[in-house]
């Protein structure tokens, strides 16, 4: 009769422990949906450019799970739009905390250093983003930047290339590029990139004084006067264009012709 009644106490124990640990996980079940769903709308929020309004939910997602390590990341995403970098940096590093092998933690990461000119501590963050997926264009283009903020031309160098095989059309890093041959004094390699870009961007009057400062580096000063020439046909009111034109003359020995484009240049400068 005794272990008849131990045997039903027992039973019941364990039922209330059942049901008591069902109603626990059920609750927390519940607090991660609600969780999730404030930051399923802080992320509409900050596609929209919302981001005070964006980390308000998430605040309150992280105040229900404090291991949230997406709405650590988000909320930090948020800050680095907003140019608080301590405050982005500590949300990037609870994202990394607690979820270690996610790419894109380490890639914003990365990116928040190389956009602050904090080229050294963004290497390691970007290079690692490279082994975990090396067919992703940004990484290469980000860790180019940082390489060549420290002076690792050549590894630069070998990210843009990277970089612009994946994405051919991305015209910003073959300007970068560009920019980084002329500081290397490499002006052939650099206008092999601004021709590029001039012939995609036909109607961009920058892209071809860029072009033309490239070839009055190398020497090939009458292509130079042609292509500016190209640049004050769509804007003529270019005052740099003109300024720069007139160098040109100089140099083959126009002094006319550049003194009528220095004119120009102060007649536009004085118009504007």
């Amino acid at each position: 009769m005794r272990s008849a009644i131990k045997l039903k106490s027992l039973l019941l124990v364990l039922m209330c422990a059942g049901t008591a640990g069902f109603s626990i996980d059920a609750a927390r079940a519940e607090q991660s949906v609600v969780a999730v769903r404030l930051f399923q709308r802080a992320q509409q929020l900050s596609d929209a450019y919302q981001f005070e309004l964006s980390m308000k939910l998430l605040n309150q997602a992280i105040e229900i799970d404090p291991a949230y390590a997406d709405a650590y990341w988000l909320r930090g995403i948020a800050h680095a739009e907003l140019d608080q970098f301590e405050a982005a940096l500590r949300d990037y590093n609870k994202a990394i905390k607690y979820r270690p092998n996610c790419e894109k933690y380490y890639f914003d990461r990365g990116k928040l250093y190389a956009g602050h000119s904090m080229w050294e501590p963004g290497i390691p963050d970007l290079e690692l983003c490279i082994k975990m997926d090396p067919k992703a264009e940004r990484p290469h283009y980000w860790v180019a930047r940082c390489y060549k903020g420290v002076g690792r031309y050549d590894d630069a160098l070998k990210e843009y290339a990277l970089a612009i095989k994946i994405v051919p059309t991305d015209l910003d890093m073959n300007r970068e590029r560009a920019a980084l041959y002329k500081q290397m004094k490499q002006y052939k390699n650099a206008i092999a990139d601004l021709e590029k870009v001039a012939k995609v961007s036909q109607d961009d009057a920058v892209a071809l004084q860029n072009l033309a400062d490239a070839y009055v580096l190398d020497g090939q000063y009458q292509k130079a006067v042609t292509t500016y020439g190209e640049a004050i046909n769509l804007e003529p009111q270019f005052r740099d264009a003109y300024l720069h034109r007139a160098l040109a003359y100089d140099h083959l020995g126009n002094k006319k012709l550049a003194e009528a484009d220095r004119k120009t240049a102060a007649a536009v400068a004085k118009a504007n």
